[in-house]
């Protein structure tokens, strides 16, 4: 039996999962962010081949050999279609490299903790939860997403407001969960909310 649990973090845009994911990987704990993994498809000579799908998807997003996540960011969010084709792409990958990092982990001696995390931005929309043992929502009022993703972002409203559109209710999300952080207030609070789910 594997001793490792596999954990699904999840929530909205703008609902702190990165910054949850950050303080885990600073506690010893393994973390996947499937956003950072997803910037390494845009980027890697490895993906080379789904890199070709994207630029004949999103040609108006190649600068040069490069790829401009942004811009295809802010078509998505406006073009259903395209959204769906390139999930079609990414999708896929990412889910064998959960698998993947899964067995390396249950095979690693060194890995001596009792958990393993794996930020997943889409886990309840994709149907995901069949990859984890249990999932952790990280909750944030609406609000509070939008105002945090246009200053860390710098990305106009309308733009937030249309991806958040595309995403489960936050609350439906919290219904769901096996256990949920809520980040509406301080980083200390955030962390000791963490650090009692890890006991």
């Amino acid at each position: 039996m594997d001793n490792i649990k596999y954990i699904g973090i999840t929530g909205n845009i703008g609902s702190g999962k990165s910054t949850v994911g950050k303080y885990l990987a600073s506690k010893g704990y393994f973390v996947f962010d499937s956003d950072l993994f997803v910037s390494q498809i845009y980027s890697s000579k490895k993906f080379q081949e789904t890199k070709e799908k994207i630029k004949s998807l999103f040609p108006e997003c190649v600068r040069g050999k490069n790829l401009i996540k942004k811009c295809i960011k802010n078509i998505i969010f406006e073009n259903k279609e395209k959204r769906e084709k390139i999930e079609e792409i990414i999708h896929p990958i990412v889910i064998e490299e959960i698998v993947n990092l899964k067995k390396k982990l249950k095979n690693n001696v060194k890995y001596k903790k009792k958990f393993a995390f794996f930020i997943v931005p889409l886990l309840y929309e994709k149907k995901l939860e069949y990859l984890f043992d249990e999932i952790w929502v990280v909750f944030t009022p609406i609000s509070v997403s939008i105002k945090r993703v246009i200053e860390r972002d710098k990305t106009e409203e309308k733009i937030v407001r249309k991806i958040i559109e595309t995403q489960m209710n936050p609350l439906e999300k919290v219904k769901r969960a096996d256990k949920v952080v809520i980040n509406d207030k301080d980083i200390q609070s955030l962390y000791s909310q963490i650090d009692k789910l890890l006991l």
